[in-house]
Order: C-alpha cells, then structure tokens, then sequence
C-alpha cells in the first residue's frame, strides 16, 4: 500500500524537487543565522536562475520564523498535507510545526 507519510514517499518527492530544481544540488549555500533561528537550520541555494530557500525545525515545538520574501510558493514539506504557506495568518512569519522541514521560493507574478 501507498503511505504518503512514509519516508520512502519522503525521499521520492524530494529526489524529484532536486531533479526540477538545478538549484538544489549546484547552487550557492547562504546560511541564515541570527537569534530566532535557534533551534533550526535554514539556508538558501541560489544560482543566476534560482533562490531556493530551506528551512529545518529540530524542535519539538512550533517554530515562527521571518519569511524572506513576500509570496513564498511552497516546494517540499516533510508533512504530506502541507499545501502551502500562509504568512498572512502569522503576521509576516511561516510557522514551522515539530520536526517540520520546508523548502519554498518567491512565488513569480
């Protein structure tokens, strides 16, 4: 049977975002630190075609974070039903849940 939440159907989705996305396995990496990002990793791959950004929740515990762009199109999320980001909802900020990982884009007009 099919599980979309197993890890298998995990790594199949994200080896087909890095296949569509040259991004993700050529690109600059740029770490994005500072005090709210305790706890987590978040980067962002960019090349002359692309910014891709990754954002990882090691916690256990929702995470709020700055959005670095104004309309983030949602890639990848590690929970299946995840459809997109809404950070009108949270004032500016995307909300990671437990254990959450993410990879988004600005959206183009």
């Amino acid at each position: 049977r099919k599980k979309p939440d197993s890890i298998l159907n995990c790594y199949k989705r994200l080896l087909t975002l890095r296949k569509k996305y040259n991004v993700l396995s050529d690109g600059l990496l740029d770490f994005i630190e500072g005090s709210e990002h305790k706890n987590c990793i978040n980067y962002k791959r960019c090349n002359t075609d692309d910014e891709i950004y990754i954002y990882l929740n090691f916690i256990n515990k929702d995470k709020s974070l700055t959005c670095p762009v104004e309309k983030p199109n949602l890639l990848f999320s590690t929970l299946s039903n995840r459809v997109a980001i809404d950070i009108e909802a949270y004032k500016g900020k995307i909300k990671l849940t437990p254990l959450e990982g993410i990879i988004f884009k600005e959206k183009r007009k």
